[in-house]
Parts: C-alpha cells; structure tokens; sequence
C-alpha cells in the first residue's frame, strides 16, 4: 500500500480488516447496502461464499480485459485462471494467493519407534496402530465446530478411491454414498481415523491443538489445509517432512493428487470501476496486490503460497518444510475442494458425522446412511 501512494500521491486510501470468517458478513452486508468496497481481497467465486449472487446482482466487476492486459501475460497457471473464471467464464477476480492439502509427518517420531514411513497405503494403514501402541496420537486434527480439519483425510481419500469428478458428485447429491467404491473409502476413513484423533480436539482450535500435540511431537501426522502452518513453530519443522498422501490400490486415482485451488483474490466494485475517474487506479492497485513482484514478496516474506509462474525465488528465504510441501503440491493435479459447493445445512451434517468417526461413534455403514439420508431423504 505504501508503494501505491508514493506513486499515487493524490489518492487516499481507506483499508478495513477482518479475521478470518468474518470478512463474509462484512462483505455480504456491504453487497446489500450497495456499498461494494472499491477493492477487496475474498475467496473463490463459489456460491458457498455467495460470489456468484454477488456477480448476478451485478456488485462486481468484470475484470476479464484486466486480466488478459499486458500486466499479467503469462502469470497464472491453468487451476488458476480455471478458478478465477468460473462464472459463466467471465473474470470477477484476480488469483492472490493458493492453498493446497498438504500431509505433513513427523519423522522424528516415526524413526524413533522404527515405523516406515507411510509412503504407500500399506505402510500408511500399518503406521497408524503402530504410532498408537508407542503412546502417540497418529492424527494430528481439529474437530472444533465449523472448521474442516476432521474431513481433510476423507476427501482425500474419497479422491484416491472414486476420482475427484465422482466425489464431487457425491456433495452435489448426484451419486449415492451406498455406492460399493464409496462404501471402501469410508470404511478406509474408518479405519485410519476412529479414536486415533486427540481426545480433547472438539474443544481446541486448529492452533491450540497444534500447540499442544503437533508442536510437542505427541501426534506424529497432519494432513490439512497448508495454511496451518503459520501454527507449527520452527523448532518443530525441524522434525516434519512434507510427503504425498499415497493412493490407493485398486483405487480410480493411480498418481497422488491435492486440492490445489486458488482460494484468496482480488476483486472490484462493478460501480466504482465504471468510474471513469476511478477505474484506473483500480487497476492500478489490482496489479500491484497481484502481479508477480507482489507474489514474490508474499511467498519470501510471510511464505503465503501463491499460484504465480516464473518467480525468481530466494530458496534461502523460504521455510525448508513450506519449500518442500510447494514442490511436491506444484508436481500434483489440482483437484476441486469437495465441499465446495455444498449446502450450509448438509455441511453441517457432514461435518457431525466426520467428527463423530474420529470419536469411533460411527461405522463406514452408519456414516454412509446419514450421508444418504441427508441428500435423498431415505434410509
């Protein structure tokens, strides 16, 4: 921001912040006040986060000639321009910033005990009931209410078994959770994550829960959103190496892959940008949060991932775990978040029955009804 008044001496700025999941009611009541911020930074542009109603009512911006201009000719990669124009293939935003699943382990632990790393699904199914007969919690998850940590492992797995295309037509109510392949991935999830979670992990938030357990090397494996990082203190990285979740055998996916869409972007009051007197600097300030040169401050000086191409990056200036996760997510497919564009109501549900597997209260069958009930009224 600084930069942008040095050189834009006659503009002034007025910057608002909000924690986390408090920026969407404060962009939701902005939108029906019609008072769209001229500039703000939000999520994908999924009805989860009602960025399409925003679109249809007309509070956003086009930004498609922006985003083809000059200023960013070969900047994004193919997810992220996939992601940024998936309203009706119109741009109402800028890629900023990526997020990916990453499946963190804490070698320490596992060497200590001389437990092979879980770099197939044999090693990994045998790890878990090793971990816990040497006393350490396998997982490393939160089942605080509206967070998506106890989930993260089952859609990967939902992913490694049916094919990402299948699992998002479970969330979209146009497959069946009765279904034989399915029925296999929960009775996976079942097996890796019933009672192997922390047992006070309802009542902590993601950071206190790594706090007390990652941090400490008393659960030995996460596999979470890589924003979860900023969690996980640097003495503690020492002992954590970045792997690929492993497929399946005999499941749809045969190559390892991760949730890799772009999930911070940039985007403009439609009003103000038709401002002839405003437009301009619009597009100024738009490039400047999202060009290359910012994407390489972004990713050397806070390590926030961003989906930029041809950075030259400073290795030295990125932490080794965060530098190696990148690597091993940048080599991966891109699959879509599943819950992406679910129900609020079923997300609920969904999250209950996940945190009720983690606590050994559900079996893959018991699980498998509510889902179905839930979608289908049946069952």
């Amino acid at each position: 921001m600084t930069e942008f008044l040095r050189q834009n001496p006659n503009v002034t700025l007025n910057t608002e912040e909000y924690p986390g999941n408090d920026l969407i009611p404060a962009i939701n009541t902005a939108i029906m006040a019609n008072n769209c911020p001229d500039v703000f930074l939000f999520w994908r542009p999924e009805s989860g986060w009602n960025v399409p109603a925003y679109a249809e009512r007309g509070a956003i911006a086009d930004l498609t000639a922006l985003i083809k201009s000059p200023a960013f000719a070969g900047v994004f990669p193919e997810f992220a321009l996939a992601t940024a124009s998936q309203i009706k293939g119109v741009f109402y935003c800028i890629p900023r910033a990526s997020y990916f699943d990453e499946f963190l382990v804490n070698k320490t632990v596992f060497d200590k005990f001389s437990i092979p790393l879980p770099d197939t699904w044999e090693k990994l199914m045998n790890a878990v009931p090793a971990l816990k007969k040497n006393g350490i919690i396998p997982w490393q998850i939160t089942t605080a209410n509206l967070l998506d940590s106890s989930s993260r492992i089952l859609f990967n797995i939902l992913n490694r078994q049916v094919g990402n295309p299948k699992a998002l037509s479970l969330f979209a109510g146009k497959a069946h959770w009765t279904d034989p392949d399915v029925l296999t991935g929960l009775r996976y999830f079942v097996t890796l994550a019933a009672n192997n979670g922390p047992p006070d992990s309802n009542v902590l938030d993601q950071n206190q829960c790594i706090a007390k357990y990652f941090n400490t090397g008393a659960s030995a494996m996460l596999l979470e959103n890589n924003g979860g990082n900023v969690n996980i203190t640097q003495d503690a990285m020492k002992n954590l190496i970045a792997m690929a979740f492993p497929v399946i055998p005999g499941g749809v996916e045969k190559e390892p892959s991760t949730e890799k869409d772009v999930t911070n972007l940039v985007y403009a009051s439609a009003k103000e940008y038709a401002n002839k007197d405003k437009k301009d600097y619009i597009d100024r300030l738009i490039i400047m949060l999202a060009n290359r040169e910012a994407a390489k401050l972004y990713l050397e000086e806070s390590n926030v991932i961003v989906p930029h191409l041809g950075l030259n990056i400073n290795p030295a200036k990125i932490l080794p775990l965060n530098l190696q996760a990148m690597q091993i997510a940048e080599k991966q497919p891109g699959r879509k978040w599943l819950i992406s564009y679910t129900p609020a109501d079923f997300r609920s549900k969904f999250r209950d029955a996940c945190n009720d597997v983690w606590y050994g209260k559900l079996t893959a069958e018991q699980f498998s009804n509510l889902m179905e009930a839930a979608y289908y009224g049946k069952l």
